[in-house]
Parts: C-alpha cells; structure tokens; sequence
C-alpha cells in the first residue's frame, strides 16, 4: 500500500505559491478580522494595521517570498529564521567569509541535498565522536561503493571519510557543520529529496521516481498496510512528508523484494549501501539532461526567488552552523543578491555561531550549540519596535552566543543584537556582493 503526500504528490509544485499563498493568508486574516468588528468602525486594511510576516525554515523562506510578490503592500516587515530560500542564478553575486569567496547565488535545496545524501554518510566515519554517529551503520558501505564508482580516490577507509567531509565542505558546507553531517543523514534527508523531486517535478504517487514510494513498513522494514489506528490520526500527527509513525521511504528496487530505504540493498551491487543507486539517480534529476531531470529542473525554476523586496524592512537570523539549510547557500546570497536587484536595499541580517538548524533538541547537540529561537524573538522585538516607534534597525553582524555546560543556558550564553556591532563582527553588503567576518 503506498502513501502519497501532498506536498510530494499533488502534482502543482505547491512551494512556487508559497509567496502568493502568505499574501492571499494575510487578506483572509483582514477579512476574518473586519467580519467580527463593530459594522460603525473603519475596516482594518494595509494602511492601518501594521503587518509582520515571521516564519522559520520553509516559512521564513515563504516569508521572503511573499515579500518579492507583494504588490498592494500589504507587509511592513518581515522577520525570517534560517529560511530555506532558493534563488535564481546570477553570476554577479559574491560571499567572502576569510580567504574565501563563493561566487553566485547559493544552490536550490535539491541540489544540496542530493549532494549531501551522496557523501555524508561515508563523511561520518571521519566524525567518529559527532551526535547519533553510531546510527549511520553503513558508512563503510557507502564509503566503499563510492570509490567503486569513482566518486572517491582515497584508498583506506579513514582517508576516504575525510576526502568525502572535504568535498562537503569544499561544495560550501561551513567547517563548524562537520560534526553535524553523520546527525543530519540520520534525519533522512534522502526522504526530503525524493519529495522535493516529485513535487518540482509533478510527479504522481504511481511513477515511484527513481525507484522511491512512501509506505507504512514493519520492524523488519517490509511495506504493511498502514495500522488502522495510525491512519485514523495522521492527518493531526503527520509533518507533511515521511518519515512519519510506521511510514517511511521504501526502496522498490530491493533486490528481493520492496524494502524500507536505509535497509535495503542497492540493486546494481547487492550492498546494503544505504541504496547508493538511487541517490545517484536523485543525483542525475539536479545535473542531468534527461526527461525526468528537465522535468525537475524546470520546477526548481519555477520556485526560485528574486531577493527584491521592494525596500520591505526585513531581519533574516542564521546558524552559521547550519547544516540542514546551509548559510552559504541561502541568507547569505539572499542578502548579496538583494544589494543588487532592490532598489531600496533594506535586509538586516544576523550570523550566529554555534547555531544549527534544530533548536539544540537532538541528542548531544546542547553541548554544542544554542537554540536559534531566542534570536527570532529578538528579531521580532526589534522589528516591531523600529515599525512601531522609529527605531532604527540594527546593522548586519555576525553574533557569538555559546553553549552552555551540560546543555544548560542562561541569558549570558546570548549576547544582544547590537545597534553599533564592532567592525570585526560587521557584516557588510553592496552591489552583490557580501562579506563576512570568520
């Protein structure tokens, strides 16, 4: 029995609405509002209610979008977290953190996590003390097939585990991500690709792209008929995509039969590789050239956005750490690209150190890191006041919260936004192109 989603299935590649989707939401909220206020007081309308639209991750990426479409201005400020925002390419733009620049504007989402589902998994065996290592057990698997297919040169397995953290990095991956990688891969972003790749690409449930369908599967990883008791509540339980309850992605190329993703057997060698034939055909859908990858290709188009949001004040806050929606690919060009094709540039954005993409909950990440979402509130704070009484915005800066010990946190583990930031922690951006401090 297999499941299909909504976001995956539906057909209409529902992210390139997404903007449009925030603004038609903020309409029906004015509305809704106006219908239950007294009939002898002024309707509440874009002139006279101040409008914020905050999100995170996929909604701080809608956040921007709905900010390069709205027309009627409708939104006075906009305060996104670590927004996955995809954009369309343009070779003027340019991120310099140290000795290093990075020409462009960042990757879409399917391109990096069809990347990193290649290597991170091999990259985890030259993290062998990272959070949740021990779940990847077939990092020497993978390592190995990889060099079989020559997407290796090293010959041992510790050289190849850190050749293939070497690659992440070197495809923009920050260095204060390595730990994260082994974590991350355990979060089945293999499962997030094969959503994104059907939704861009409009494919329905029935075409199992690259071999892939979603269904309910036992301990043993064999596809059941989703429990009745489940099925009764997903509708309230389910995040949008698998894995979610017993569902989870199956691979239907499994040599015997098919099987749930991370156990089964990759069909071209029979190793239990955490099926490295169809991250490689994932793979093939971002770079290729045939039928399914231009249908894909095309729907990545359809999403990507211009970064003009026509003067809107506008906070975006990031975990330089990030490894799920990497900096380097997103906020960071966002905020070059932006200096270029808005005629009022007016985006603020905030770096912060030992920030990931999870709130510090997983398993040994509050050693490490601090929860983004102290930031986000600040943000909010600091926009409200600035729309509210004048307040100037705070300049674009890098900010150095730290872990606390045994994962605790108190207020000095979180320095302020500053109004006037020291220039070694001032982030700079102009006509596309953007500086960061190390």
């Amino acid at each position: 029995m297999q499941v299909a989603f909504k976001h995956a299935h539906s057909r209409q590649n529902p992210d390139a609405s997404w903007g449009r989707d925030v603004l038609r939401s903020i309409q029906f909220a004015l509305f809704q509002l106006n219908r239950l206020r007294p009939s002898e007081t002024d309707d509440l309308d874009a002139a006279n209610t101040m409008v914020i639209v905050a999100g995170n991750s996929n909604g701080g990426g809608a956040a921007l979008y709905a900010g390069e479409n709205d027309r009627e201005g409708l939104i006075d400020g906009i305060v996104a977290a670590q927004p996955q925002v995809q954009l369309r390419p343009d070779d003027r733009v340019s991120v310099v953190r140290g000795e290093r620049t990075i020409e462009g504007t960042g990757r879409s989402l399917m391109d990096y996590f069809t990347y990193a589902i290649l290597y991170q998994p091999c990259a985890a065996i030259a993290t062998p003390n990272a959070p949740m290592r021990q779940a990847i057990t077939q990092a020497e698997q993978r390592c190995h097939s990889l060099k079989e297919r020559g997407l290796l040169q090293a010959e041992t397995l510790p050289a190849q585990g850190l050749e293939a953290l070497e690659k992440l990095q070197m495809y923009g991956w920050e260095p204060e991500s390595d730990m994260l990688h082994a974590s991350h891969y355990a979060i089945a972003p293999t499962a997030t690709a094969v959503k994104y790749a059907s939704s861009h690409g409009r494919f329905g449930v029935e075409e199992r792209l690259c071999g892939y369908s979603f269904a309910s599967v036992n301990e043993q990883g064999t596809p059941q008929p989703v429990p009745k008791n489940e099925l009764a509540v997903i509708f309230a339980t389910a995040s949008g995509g698998a894995p979610v309850g017993s569902i989870d992605i199956v691979n239907d190329e499994n040599p015997s039969g098919p099987m749930k993703d991370a156990l089964s057997h990759s069909p071209s060698n029979g190793k239990q590789d955490y099926n490295l034939d169809g991250a490689l055909c994932l793979r093939e859908l971002v770079v290729g050239n045939s039928e399914n990858a231009l249908r894909v290709q095309a729907g990545i188009a359809e999403v990507q956005g211009s970064a003009d949001l026509g003067g809107t004040s506008t906070i975006i806050v990031h975990g330089r750490s990030d490894a799920r929606v990497p900096v380097g690919f997103t906020s960071r060009p966002y905020l070059a690209l932006n200096s270029l094709t808005d005629h009022q540039p007016n985006v603020h954005f905030y770096e912060l150190t030992n920030v990931e993409h999870f709130g510090a909950r997983l398993p040994g990440y509050a050693e490490n890191f601090v929860p983004i979402q102290p930031y986000h509130i600040d943000a909010l704070e600091i926009m409200y006041a600035h729309l509210r009484h004048g307040t100037p915005l705070p300049p674009s800066q890098v900010i150095r919260p730290m872990p606390g010990e045994d994962g605790e946190f108190d207020s000095a583990h979180f320095p302020p936004i500053l109004m006037e930031p020291h220039p070694s922690d001032t982030i700079r951006a102009s006509m596309g192109r953007v500086e960061i401090p190390d």
